[in-house]
């Protein structure tokens, strides 16, 4: 099911139904944040993974730039040159990036195999690459930060990830301070302090 609602088998943009797809997305997260139905959700391997498949190729999409809808908009002059900011929220994948990671925070929270999960596939690196602020997904940094939580709260094999990780850009620590997670520059490790 989860494979035709998020047309995670197409490899081709133009196979996919943005608005039916975004409705869908809409209406599982609505469910995800009730605990009764949230804890059937988590049980849906195929949808955790397919949530991160989609959320990896929307992402890479949009960093080698063959979508322009896709395209990362983080600069306010690349803001001004759009002829009309209403144009940017009507269009049909608006937010789309911040809706999967809503997604992903649901489907984690308080459930270590969906953790493990994202751990294993690669969901750290792809979730911290999504963190820098983008228009076309308004507060993507601070769900971000939300994930990342969700992700090691409970799971010492996640913060044993996410301690390996090695920093190959320039981080907003102040976001990162607030969940205890602190950038050495002296050598590019990323250290998360014990919850108290």
């Amino acid at each position: 099911l989860t494979d035709f609602v998020f047309k995670t088998q197409h490899t081709n943009m133009d196979d996919m139904k943005p608005v039916e797809t975004i409705t869908l997305l809409d209406i599982i997260i609505v469910l995800s944040k009730s605990e009764g139905k949230r804890s059937i959700l988590q049980k849906n391997k195929s949808l955790m993974i397919n949530t991160l498949y989609l959320l990896r190729m929307i992402h890479e999409l949009g960093k080698l730039g063959k979508e322009e809808n896709l395209k990362p908009i983080s600069k306010l002059s690349e803001l001004a040159n759009l002829k009309d900011n209403q144009q940017l929220e009507d269009d049909p994948i608006f937010g789309l990036k911040v809706k999967l990671i809503q997604l992903i925070v649901n489907l984690v929270w308080e459930q270590t195999e969906n953790q493990n999960l994202v751990g294993e596939h690669s969901g750290f690196q792809l979730l911290l690459d999504c963190s820098q602020v983008d228009a076309r997904n308004p507060f993507i940094t601070q769900w971000v930060v939300m994930s990342v939580k969700a992700l090691c709260q409970g799971n010492p094999e996640n913060q044993a990830i996410l301690a390996g990780l090695r920093r190959e850009g320039v981080a907003d620590s102040a976001l990162w301070k607030e969940l205890g997670i602190q950038l050495d520059p002296n050598d590019d490790k990323i250290k998360v302090a014990s919850s108290k």
